[in-house]
């Protein structure tokens, strides 16, 4: 139940009945194919061995996040909007619009919402990073959680506040990190 939620990663080491010492959950038979593998370590000795996404990979996830966000809130912005609308069709202009008010705010917050219950679910991934076989991890190669997802989500508005550039700087860090990777202590790989 925990692997579902996205409490545990596929490297967590849980004790069970079939085995009478603390296992990985991945290396467990009953849950083998439950979630997209988790990276291989990254403590120092496998560093070099690690395969972190190129910068190629991660823009072409985002374009595929955009385009799914963009039909999203089309669909979703237009259909709660025509409802809103019924609603208040003997209202004034003005009162139509402070009814569309909470819709507009909560249209502005979808996309940090998006990547942060994606990214931060046992799937580790947006729909496009999956599509690009890539996942978001802790530095230590687990689930980042919701909290540290948000985080991420968060710092990917201070990444791209002056020209890109904390997003431009991750081919030239060790573990291809963004600015919004360094601030949530994240790490993008393939799989």
């Amino acid at each position: 139940r925990l692997l579902k939620l996205g409490e545990i990663g596929l490297r967590t080491p849980v004790s069970s009945k079939s085995t009478n010492d603390w296992t990985p959950v991945g290396e467990l038979e009953e849950f083998a194919d439950s979630a997209p593998p988790n990276p291989p370590p990254v403590d120092d000795l496998e560093m070099e061995q690690h395969t972190y996404a190129p910068l190629w990979r991660r823009g072409f996830a985002f374009v595929i996040d955009t385009a799914f966000i963009l039909v999203l809130w089309f669909v979703l912005g237009n259909l709660a909007s025509i409802v809103i609308v019924a609603r208040h069709m003997d209202s004034t202009p003005e009162e139509v619009q402070a009814a569309l008010r909470p819709l507009s705010i909560a249209l502005l917050f979808f996309p940090f919402a998006y990547f942060t219950l994606f990214e931060g679910s046992r799937f580790q991934a947006s729909p496009g990073k999956l599509l690009m076989k890539i996942i978001v991890t802790d530095t230590s190669g687990y689930v980042p959680g919701f909290g540290r997802a948000a985080l991420r989500s968060a710092a990917k508005y201070v990444s791209g506040l002056v020209f890109f550039l904390g997003f431009l700087i991750a081919p030239f860090t060790p573990r291809k990190q963004a600015l919004h990777d360094f601030i949530a202590r994240t790490l993008v790989s393939k799989y």
